[in-house]
């Protein structure tokens, strides 16, 4: 459907670089690529370790793609050596029983907490000292760029383009390789060990507000808007698009 239907449209957005490659067979006149929007939402001053119970937090669907299994493994081999620290997944999806089985083989049941979808991530997100991405494969992942406006050190599994316009490794982030528990586990370890490493991660992560800013992104909708909205745009789209349509599906 999306090869019959998408050469019709004036312009196909996607949000980051990594997707809109997917569409080659789509000419690159009716390609645009508009990242999506990160708001401030930074708390400085929460890389320290203090008394209070330290956390790595991670988002999104229970779903294979996402690597929650990857995580538990990497968790589960320094849990240990990281008594103060704990893992929380919030999401809802099928693998939630699985993952609540994996979480107690690993003799993780004190230590990893699975509350469900939250109404409110913002604020799991300000309470957190870590985050961590474990995919196997991602477009442009939001919650890892709500997690850096949050001003917050992350690990993400160098799964795709996408991750990579957010994570700038070593910089604002680390990358490890995906489906790796070791390369995980020696990432999470080394910042878990080291507040003065993930604060200056933190410091970095912020700039993702900067790179992709509300008011950058508005401006590259308004261009985009105000091309599609042009008379002599008009014609292009009514009489020009039906042979590409043919063209791309033969």
């Amino acid at each position: 459907m999306r090869r019959l239907a998408y050469p019709f449209a004036f312009t196909v957005v996607s949000a980051s670089q990594a997707i809109d490659r997917r569409f080659f067979w789509l000419s690159a006149t009716r390609r645009s690529v508009i990242h999506n929007a990160f708001a401030p939402m930074a708390n400085p001053g929460r890389c320290a370790d203090g008394p209070e119970r330290l956390s790595i937090v991670s988002m999104g669907r229970l779903s294979h793609v996402k690597g929650f299994d990857v995580l538990l493994r990497a968790f589960g081999r320094i849990a240990e050596r990281f008594p103060q620290w704990q893992l929380v997944i919030a999401g809802e999806g099928k693998l939630r029983s699985a993952l609540h089985r994996l979480r107690d083989e690993l003799g993780l049941c004190d230590r990893v907490v699975l509350p469900g979808a939250v109404s409110n991530p913002s604020d799991l997100l300000q309470s957190a000292h870590l985050y961590a991405l474990a995919s196997r494969s991602e477009g442009f992942p939001n919650a890892l760029g709500e997690a850096m406006a949050c001003g917050l050190p992350v690990i993400a599994t160098d799964c795709s383009e996408g991750v990579r316009e957010l994570v700038r490794d070593g910089v604002d982030g680390r990358l490890v390789r995906p489906e790796d528990p070791a390369a995980l586990a020696e990432a999470l370890s080394d910042l878990m060990a080291d507040p003065g490493k993930r604060a200056q991660l933190a410091a970095r992560a912020v700039e993702v507000v900067e790179r992709f800013g509300c008011e950058r992104i508005l401006d590259d909708w308004e261009r985009l808007l105000h091309r599609a909205a042009a008379p002599e745009r008009r014609s292009t789209v009514c009489y020009n698009s039906r042979p590409r349509a043919r063209s791309s599906v033969g």
